[in-house]
């Protein structure tokens, strides 16, 4: 298997020109062109299923080590192009808390899930550690993470089995570093043959966890989710593809600061895969990958304004550039003008890259468009034809 090394990889260089609301054509360029293929190392890799930026938007997340390497994460700077493998001190903390933290247990009895956040400026991060041993509570474990002290500060369970719900999940939803708060979306899910899933999202700041929200649902929620930055604030999308029995799936936005309000609960369509928020944050576009089409909500009621015909299987939905909107499917690009969400131009995967193209996890901002093909990462640049 292919190593992934920092020797070998090309320089990173994203340029993104602003484009008027009314954009023109633009010329795409694969810029840089990244394996992701499972290595056993040293160092070892293993892709991350969904590319994340982190550090407040100056690194990407690539992957993790495997096994004794399972605390190192593998991300890439944005800026000056290099790629940067980070180590949690995990098992130190473990070594130092044997037998104090609440029944943690030894440090095999886990398993490294995911860097949660990154965040060099206030110098702070957090690690989701999954317990796995039979038989046990398979907790969700988050550890605060101080890069200045080189220190894991303290742990706290997030989420374990029970009778009611025999399996936890846990997503990142997102980190404002104004407020110094990490969010996430914790499921617990019942047991097979049953549908009530209770879904929450929690605030956590200096070791201490605020619950935003909590709800049954009768979906599966396993897209996103998808988080508004600028207004601090979450889209989470229940399931559902085509054929499936009423009622239909429902979004659900959430204010995510303290007193922010309550949630909003909206009809979204079936496979919903792609959010993106308009820039004055009034309205929601939800993608459906099956139906192939582009669904426009009204943010203060949920109401569905527009539906639009977009093509399906695409995986990622997002503003890479002032005046436009893209969609990332498998065939390929397609650009529409934001505004009136008419097609600028299609783009077909063959052009950026020969062969098969399933292109879920990719990742569409502003500051970075990257294209996931299942194992190769395509960064992209974006030109203005005049």
């Amino acid at each position: 298997m292919t190593r992934l090394r920092t020797a070998w990889m090309p320089a990173l260089i994203l340029t993104l020109l602003a484009a008027p609301a009314e954009a023109r054509r633009v010329r795409v360029e694969v810029i840089k062109k990244i394996s992701l293929k499972q290595s056993d190392g040293p160092p070892s890799f293993t892709c991350t299923r969904r590319l994340r930026l982190l550090d407040r938007g100056r690194l990407l997340l690539l992957g993790k080590g495997l096994r004794k390497e399972q605390a190192t994460f593998h991300l890439m700077k944005v800026t000056d192009r290099s790629v940067i493998r980070v180590a949690a001190p995990i098992r130190a903390f473990f070594a130092a808390h044997a037998g104090r933290f609440p029944d943690a247990g030894p440090w095999r009895n886990y398993r490294v899930e995911d860097l949660l956040y990154y965040d060099t400026t206030a110098g702070q991060a957090g690690v989701l550690l999954r317990e796995r041993r039979r038989g046990s509570d398979q907790r969700r474990l988050y550890l605060r993470w101080d890069l200045n002290k080189k220190k894991i500060l303290g742990a706290r369970v997030l989420g374990r089995r029970t009778a009611a719900f025999p399996y936890v999940y846990v997503r990142p939803i997102g980190y404002a570093p104004k407020l110094k708060e990490l969010y996430l979306q914790v499921t617990h899910g019942p047991p097979r043959g049953e549908q009530v899933r209770k879904l929450s999202v929690l605030a956590l700041r200096d070791g201490k966890a605020r619950e935003v929200m909590s709800r049954q649902v009768r979906r599966t929620v396993s897209r996103g989710p998808f988080y508004d930055a600028e207004r601090n604030r979450a889209l989470l999308v229940e399931y559902a593809e085509r054929g499936a029995a009423d009622p239909p799936p429902r979004g659900y936005l959430v204010p995510l600061s303290k007193g922010g309000g309550a949630t909003l609960s909206m009809k979204i369509p079936l496979t919903t895969y792609g959010v993106s928020f308009s820039r004055d944050g009034k309205t929601v576009r939800a993608y459906s990958s099956q139906t192939g089409k582009l669904w426009v909500l009204r943010a203060k009621d949920g109401k569905r304004l527009r539906r639009v015909k977009v093509g399906k299987r695409g995986h990622a939905l997002g503003r890479p550039f002032g005046g436009a909107l893209l969609l990332v499917r498998n065939k390929g690009l397609l650009f529409l003008r934001e505004g009136r969400l008419r097609k600028m131009q299609f783009v077909k995967s063959a052009r950026l890259y020969p062969g098969f193209s399933h292109v879920e996890g990719s990742l569409v901002t502003p500051r970075l468009t990257a294209i996931k093909n299942r194992r190769t990462l395509h960064v992209l640049a974006f030109r203005r034809v005049d």
